[in-house]
């Protein structure tokens, strides 16, 4: 099932074009090759003689004996991910590291990085196309095929399981659990170094960790993360980078959060930010970031880790995401008062959920543009746009949302002496509070702004009070739904 390696010598062509900081096009010219030869050595075909390689190399100033280095090199790599029994560094002989060490860091680069990175990326192709034939077949035959099929079970594998664990999460509880577990089974089978084992082996205990999270066995998802770091203790740095520990950081701040343990989460998160290179993972975890920070209460934190995660998500790629940063940016902005800037952004989030039709966020976006409205003393605007959103969300089913911007409006409707439409308002409240299933000391101060609306004699603060006490019970109901 893998397919075949490039040659030795065809690998040192590329990594020696790459360490001389030339472009396919440009060592073609100087070798008196065409560019599209250039290319189909360095893809394997046809085989590139050594002494061939010499002779090319010799051209643009490349000794005979450096290149002996990579094609050795490579040869010692092939034969470390073929049967990786001792860690890369220890499987290069000493005069081979200090050799190319010398030459300088380009060519310590490429010779090693560059050689993993490709090499890296070659395995997750195949694990790719691994994945789309076990997928093909049923469940229980899976973990036969990565038992006794010679090539199924790798490291990039086990790497694929849980990236697909990961994305059914949200939608299949049952699935991510099968996947991760999947993804462990793959880890004790493929051939790996010790050092390499273990690291894959917590890898996917992290995994079924976040499949128990969702499934909402929270103490059951611990129990997977003790474990996971006993196979990866922290700190511990996997063979050829292959995986990176900030993966066990990012899930593991998810269970936290999930825990009310929110400096637990944001310590995990900062963990996994400090071994996360440039790129859309970054910005991600810091939007998970700034969702603890609010959750916390945490405006302005939040509102800076938004701002670190806008560089890092490029609309281009992630249009859904960006826009979601963007309004996310916008309600902080309105939770801490500074509702001009607030006013700015929200044409932009519009803009951007009408392209990709995001009809529930437009309501929020709605509601957002009511408490904007407030802020600036714009009383009727925020009347209309609030009550709008209120019942958008009532038709929706969206109990929660529908019932909190009641409770906006209602307070709206008494800062203008509005008593009867708040009577009127809170009678239509009471159905969707009972819809919502909560026990009734929970909403207490919710009852007590029912009843005092209902003799006309509620106030703005009863409003406020109400808004709070069901946030509060939002927020614990929150812990328990299934999220990434």
């Amino acid at each position: 099932m893998p397919k075949p390696r490039v040659p030795v010598t065809n690998a040192a062509l590329k990594n020696l074009r790459e360490a001389k900081g030339l472009t396919q096009a440009e060592l073609a010219a100087a070798i008196g090759l065409t560019e599209g030869t250039v290319s189909a050595y360095e893809c394997g075909e046809p085989t590139l003689p050594k002494s061939r390689l010499d002779e090319m190399m010799g051209t643009i100033g490349v000794a005979p004996e450096l290149a002996d280095v990579f094609v050795e090199a490579q040869e010692i790599f092939d034969r470390q991910f073929v049967e990786p029994t001792i860690p890369l560094a220890e499987g290069v002989p000493a005069a081979i590291w200090t050799l190319a060490t010398a030459s300088g860091r380009a060519i310590h680069e490429a010779l090693f990085d560059g050689m993993i990175a490709a090499r890296a990326k070659l395995d997750r192709q195949e694990a790719a196309e691994v994945w789309e034939r076990l997928r093909a077949v049923e469940e229980k035959k899976r973990r036969l095929m990565i038992e006794r099929i010679p090539g199924v079970a790798t490291w990039a594998l086990v790497e694929r399981l849980s990236i697909e664990s990961i994305e059914e999460a949200p939608h299949r509880p049952d699935q991510a659990m099968h996947l991760a577990r999947l993804a462990l089974r793959t880890a004790e089978v493929a051939p790996a170094s010790k050092e390499l084992r273990g690291c894959l082996i917590g890898f996917a205990h992290g995994h079924i960790g976040n499949a128990w999270r969702v499934a909402g066995d929270l103490h059951a998802g611990k129990a997977a993360f003790v474990l996971a770091r006993r196979f990866w203790p922290v700190g511990v740095i996997a063979p050829a980078g292959l995986l990176s520990e900030a993966r066990l950081f990012d899930l593991e701040a998810s269970l936290q959060r999930d825990q009310r343990l929110f400096e637990d989460a944001i310590a995990s998160l900062d963990r996994a930010l400090a071994l996360t290179g440039e790129g859309w993972a970054t910005g991600r975890l810091y939007l998970k970031r700034s969702t603890i920070l609010e959750q916390q209460g945490d405006h302005e934190g939040s509102l800076e880790a938004l701002r670190a995660a806008k560089p890092w998500i490029d609309e281009r790629s992630e249009p859904r995401l960006y826009g979601s940063l963007l309004f996310n940016l916008c309600a902080n902005l309105v939770d801490v008062s500074r509702l001009a800037e607030a006013e700015e952004i929200l044409p932009q989030v519009r803009e951007r959920f009408v392209a990709h039709g995001k009809d529930f966020e437009l309501i929020r976006l709605l509601w957002l543009d009511g408490r904007i409205h407030e802020g600036l003393g714009r009383t009727e605007q925020a009347i209309a746009a609030i009550d709008q959103a209120r019942r958008e969300f009532t038709a929706k089913k969206s109990y929660y949302d529908a019932a909190l911007a009641g409770l906006d409006l209602a307070a709206l409707h008494l800062g203008v002496g509005r008593t009867v439409e708040t009577r009127d308002l809170a009678r239509q409240m009471a159905k969707v509070f009972d819809s919502l299933g909560i026990k009734r000391e929970e909403l207490a101060a919710v009852r007590l702004f029912v009843e005092a609306a209902e003799q006309e004699v509620a106030t703005v603060e009863l409003a406020r009070r109400a808004a709070a006490a069901l946030r509060a019970v939002r927020r614990a109901r929150e812990a328990d739904e299934f999220r990434v």
